[in-house]
């Protein structure tokens, strides 16, 4: 499919810029409550850049909570290091659109791009090496900002100045294009951010826990637990027998072994608060020591978790912040050991006893 091109009129605006707004939404509109002057909010101290560098996944744009639109730069569409669309080393950025995940250990959404241009438009992103090639431009972080629900940055190539800003149903883009005859905005439909989805655990577990902890009716709270219960007796699914023996998923035996280890011992946490609340405590003991079986891969040489084969060896070549765990291992799904280290939720204290306190 060929990009669209909005083309703007500009004659008339020739010695000065023209500012062009796009709505991108569903009803309703944008609501904004401007603070009284001088008064400080809680979304002042929030800092949209952090987690945009290396292997954090996040992207800088604005994002209402709960909302549709994730609207943000995309520095890159193919690498790791870019599952967010946004990667702060990036020297070019190729436009904006308005889907975006951040934190995934795999790239994905990036629905719909918008690039503004002056001169003759382009068709093609280019390169990072070579962006004249096509519609990517430089930037610098000296012309970039962002704050709670708002983003703003000087793309060097056109001169034009983008900001960008997100409701519960809508995005807004501002382009603020430079005087000129020819300027334009490419609409790019096939650009997405490309990636895959992987799922480990037995997590309709926490789904039908949860839902018969808040009082939902309608299905045998019975019949239900012993069905999430068999899921994880299985020996038959995804390592799990091993887990139930040695308290971890090996890594000799079983791919994301590290991943499937920390999830297991969270759903098994999720089963037992339902045996509890049914009035079977042995069960509820049961899973509850399985629920700790993350602690079992906590390697204190490194500070972060970190896979063992079945004879209780760490693994070897192994580094916590690289993709999978290492060079051509596939210990970790779609992450880093140091990214997932962090997936004991039932547990947090005990994460923290782990890892130690510092003052």
């Amino acid at each position: 499919m060929q990009p669209d091109i909005l083309p703007i009129n500009m004659k008339k605006n020739k010695f000065r810029p023209a500012n062009v707004c796009l709505l991108l939404a569903t009803l309703p509109l944008l609501g904004f409550v401007l603070p009284a002057a001088g008064e400080t909010r809680l979304s002042d101290y929030i800092r949209p850049f952090v987690g945009a560098q290396g292997e954090g996944n996040t992207y800088p744009g604005p994002s209402a909570p709960f909302g549709m639109i994730q609207i943000s730069p995309d520095t890159d569409t193919t690498n790791w290091d870019t599952d967010s669309g946004y990667e702060y080393t990036d020297p070019t950025i190729m436009g904006f659109s308005l889907t975006h995940l951040s934190g995934t250990g795999c790239p994905d959404l990036g629905d719909f791009l918008f690039v503004p241009q002056v001169g003759q438009p382009a068709f093609v992103s280019g390169s990072k090496d070579h962006p004249d090639d096509g519609y990517q431009s430089t930037f610098s972080h000296a012309d970039e900002s962002a704050a709670a629900a708002y983003y703003k940055v000087r793309l060097q190539k056109s001169g034009v100045t983008t900001e960008l800003t997100a409701g519960e149903r809508a995005g807004v883009l501002r382009f603020t294009f430079p005087a000129s005859d020819e300027a334009s905005i490419l609409t790019d439909l096939n650009h997405v951010i490309n990636g895959g989805r992987w799922r480990v655990g037995y997590h309709a577990a926490p789904v039908i826990v949860d839902g018969f902890l808040k009082g939902v009716k309608g299905f045998d709270a019975q019949h239900a637990y012993e069905a999430i219960k068999a899921t994880a007796m299985n020996p038959d699914y995804d390592g799990l027998a091993s887990y139930r023996k040695l308290g971890y998923v090996p890594c000799d035996e079983e791919d994301e072994s590290l991943s499937k280890t920390l999830e297991y011992a969270y759903d098994d946490y999720t089963i037992a608060q339902m045996a509890k609340a049914l009035g079977k405590s042995a069960d509820c003991d049961y899973f509850m020591k399985r629920a700790a079986s993350y602690k079992n891969i906590f390697d204190p040489a490194i500070g972060w978790m970190h896979s063992k084969d079945s004879n209780g060896n760490w693994r070897t070549n192994f580094d916590a912040h690289l993709f999978g765990g290492g060079t051509n291992l596939q210990d970790v799904t779609e992450g880093t050991s140091s990214q997932y280290s962090w997936f004991v939720q039932q547990d947090v204290r005990g994460l923290i006893s782990l890892m130690g306190v510092k003052g």
